[in-house]
């Protein structure tokens, strides 16, 4: 990464090593979880990794003949219908008809628990990305079609819960009644709403017509309750609101609640903006691409302030900004948040992906970003290779300070978020490339890519070798 986007601050607040992760292992490398109940974030990361070293196993990549071809057929074809087994299972265990998302399923009493936190939502939502992958998996049967139907209702209505029950005039709420909004509320639940975005940018974009726009607007408004003209003026509401609260001091979105953020919900808030100003570029009118260029625009000065913070092993686990600059507030690198952040940037409808009939704002008004976040991604996954595993198993936490290992528990999150990041943005630097290219390229990039497949395989494995999964029909 450029030296400009290097600095080494005051370390001001120490926090737990682990944000929410409820399983871990022994120094032997052994899956332990908790005796009593299955969590959602666990399992959603579970499927995450699962799904996508299922994904990136296509001819092209770890499946060409470069590499190990074998990984196009079978494994290929049961972790995709092992993923469509453990979605149908949280949507039939995990969630409510009205699309609550609830924490944890207790295996004893068979029963989910009643808790509710907006913080599921980013995660929940994102299993679109296998959905929208589904042509990968024309030479399994009908596979494609299962990956295109069987997650449609469970998908849709996130985001239908979402706006129908804790939206009002631009603000996300924590609850029903409307009553508690603050920075997390309005990030977790912003990312919550972009798969609904997403599909109607998929929708309308040029050759649309080969996969969404195969869909009436009358029929893929059925399903997920919102059409372009609704949502284009919920984005107008949601850019109006961000515009009320943008503090150019701290040079970041003060909702009453502090400018200090987890490094996972400013994840969730630059995924859900760019959303909304996609939509509204793509479906607005000239005042509305102004609106979303000044979104973009405050976007890449959050950007640019955490990558003036980023070490080569990534970014702290919470950040406050101030004095138009971030600084860290928390000692520990928590992979599941970093990497969390990562897939922000690259996985989905995510901050760096454009498509031809968007804004192309990041490739047109700041290449110098985009090459920066390349670079940012290929520090975090060969240092994921090289320097922070224990057992060759990625640990849970780096001291941001020195880039020293502070815990060496293997965990669910960041193993399942690490496969997911890196299969994702792997090829947006310069280190890494897929096995189709692997003749083009210098012998380390070479090097370097069959050490990062080989570390996906493996973590996939260890995954599916000691994860308890729930049983399903």
């Amino acid at each position: 990464m450029n030296m400009r986007y290097k600095a080494t601050l005051l370390i001001l607040l120490i926090l737990p090593l682990a944000y929410g992760c409820d399983t871990g292992v022994t120094p032997e490398a052994e899956l332990e979880q908790p005796e009593d109940h299955y969590s959602i974030q666990d399992l959603n990361h579970y499927a995450h990794g699962i799904y996508i070293a299922s994904a990136i196993s296509r001819d092209s990549e770890m499946g060409h003949e470069n590499y190990r071809p074998e990984l196009l057929d079978e494994p290929m074809r049961e972790r995709a219908e092992q993923w469509l087994d453990l979605v149908s299972w949280i949507e039939s265990n995990l969630t409510d008809m009205q699309g609550r998302i609830f924490d944890r399923y207790y295996i004893e009493d068979s029963r989910a628990d009643e808790s509710f936190k907006l913080s599921n939502y980013p995660s929940s939502v994102y299993h679109y990305h296998m959905h929208h992958r589904g042509d990968r998996y024309e030479h399994h049967g009908n596979l494609d079609e299962r990956l295109f139907r069987e997650p449609a209702r469970f998908i849709s209505m996130m985001g239908i819960h979402l706006l129908d029950n804790h939206f009002d005039e631009g603000r996300f709420y924590h609850d029903d009644s409307h009553t508690e909004f603050d920075h997390t509320s309005m990030s977790y639940a912003l990312d919550g709403i972009h798969g609904h975005i997403y599909a109607w940018i998929r929708w309308d974009k040029p050759g649309g017509a080969d996969d969404m726009g195969a869909l009436t607007e009358d029929y893929l408004t059925t399903w997920i309750r919102y059409a372009p003209d609704m949502l284009t003026h919920y984005s107008r509401q949601i850019a109006e609101v961000l515009d009320d609260h943008w503090d150019d001091e701290a040079g970041i979105y003060d909702f009453g609640s502090g400018t200090t953020y987890r490094l996972d919900e400013l994840a969730a808030l630059l995924r859900g903006k760019k959303a909304v100003y996609e939509m509204l570029y793509v479906f607005g009118g000239d005042h509305d691409r102004e609106s979303a260029e000044t979104m973009f625009n405050r976007g890449t000065e959050i950007l640019d302030a955490l990558l003036e913070i980023s070490q080569p092993w990534g970014l702290p686990a919470e950040i406050r900004f101030e004095g138009d600059q971030a600084a860290p507030a928390a000692e520990v690198v928590d992979l599941t948040q970093m990497y969390t952040f990562l897939n922000a940037i690259y996985g989905g409808f995510s901050y760096e992906r454009e498509r031809e009939g968007t804004s192309e704002f990041l490739h047109n008004k700041r290449p110098d970003l985009a090459e920066a976040l390349g670079e940012l991604s290929d520090e975090l996954l060969l240092h994921s290779i090289t320097e922070w595993q224990q057992n060759e198993m990625l640990v849970s936490a780096i001291d941001f300070e020195t880039g020293e290992i502070s815990d060496e528990r293997h965990m669910v999150g960041p193993i399942g978020m690490f496969i997911t990041a890196a299969g994702n943005s792997y090829r947006s630097g310069s280190a890494f490339e897929r096995a189709s290219d692997w003749d083009e390229v210098s012998e380390e990039v070479r090097r370097q890519s069959e050490q990062l497949y080989d570390a996906i395989i493996r973590h996939t494995e260890f995954l599916e070798d000691n994860y308890r999964l729930p049983e399903t029909d």
